[in-house]
């Protein structure tokens, strides 16, 4: 039996008494880890509904930028005579000459005069101008040709007045020497043939039958064209010529938004815009100097430059 100082020291509460607790001990209590769980649990769950909730946003097409408007083209239509009714997909958009504002892609107009209707597709580009010039009036009908004074045996029996039964007759049987050819453009032209000057365009020009090379010119916008017509006897035939554009270079000191029949084509310097050849009144606006209006002419075949200092 030990000494009663060594009970002391080993003594039965020493020996049986519980391992000293470890200092780590809390970082792995049960009791803490059970109070941490349900919040890790509703954060992953907030996290899982949010991401399926942008998936479902994103998906429906809210998320997405909104299509940018594509930038309207012009269409515009004149005809020979003016004032025809212009209907475009189906809606009534008023009387030519008319510029039209379309978005991109083919229209249907329709433009009806004197009883005559012409129906036409236009494909209208974004920011590009385009134009068609449409004759409305009626062909006058020639007289039938070929009818003869024989008793009806070929063609219809044509009763001569008395007195002139020999000349009614050489009429009947006679064919007309001669047709007619009118062009019509959205621009004045000179009509040549071998070097010839038949007339202008719009008038009505009496040819012989046949084919005929005719040249159309404007020493002003550059235009000149070769048309190759068919012109029957008695008959009149007439040839709409097509508009041609050509592009305008247009700078503004210190810079100005530029306005051309009523559209806007941005603020300058705007490089290469593609007009129909002709004459036009340029609007240039400043904030600070003001409005001013200018005249240019956009030809072919050369350069069509336009440069203002407002500061003047």
């Amino acid at each position: 039996m030990a000494p009663d100082g060594a009970r002391d020291l080993v003594g039965p509460t020493r020996l049986t008494s519980e391992p000293a607790a470890d200092p780590n001990a809390h970082l792995f209590s049960p009791r803490r880890r059970t109070r941490h769980l349900p919040t890790a649990a509703v954060v992953l769950g907030a996290i899982m509904i949010s991401g399926v909730a942008g998936y479902v946003w994103i998906a429906s097409g809210a998320g997405r930028a909104p299509a940018a408007t594509p930038e309207p083209g012009t269409f515009v239509l004149s005809s020979q005579p003016p004032g025809a009714q212009v209907v475009v997909d189906g809606v009534p958009a008023g009387t030519t000459p008319l510029a039209l504002r379309l978005t991109p892609g083919a229209h249907e107009i329709v433009a009806t005069a004197n009883g005559t209707s012409e129906r036409l597709s236009a494909a209208v580009t974004a920011g590009e101008s385009a134009s068609r010039h449409l004759v409305l009036e009626p062909l006058v009908p020639s007289a039938p040709v070929g009818a003869v004074d024989n008793g009806g045996r070929n063609g219809t029996a044509q009763t001569s007045p008395p007195g002139n039964a020999g000349a009614s007759a050489v009429a009947a049987v006679a064919p007309p020497s001669s047709g007619f050819v009118t062009f019509t453009a959205p621009f004045d032209v000179q009509i040549y043939e071998g070097g010839d000057l038949l007339g202008t365009s719009g008038e009505r020009m009496r040819v012989r039958p046949g084919t005929h090379t005719f040249t159309l010119v404007n020493d002003e916008l550059g235009f000149r064209r070769d048309e190759t017509l068919v012109v029957g006897a008695g008959r009149s035939t007439r040839r709409v010529v097509e508009q041609s554009s050509a592009p305008l270079s247009i700078n503004a000191l210190p810079w100005a938004e530029v306005v051309i029949a009523g559209r806007s084509f941005g603020e300058t310097p705007l490089a290469n815009i593609s007009l129909p050849i002709g004459t036009y009144q340029v609007t240039l606006r400043h904030p600070t100097l003001g409005e001013r209006e200018v005249g240019v002419t956009v030809r072919l075949g050369r350069p069509n430059r336009l440069a203002v200092d407002l500061r003047r």
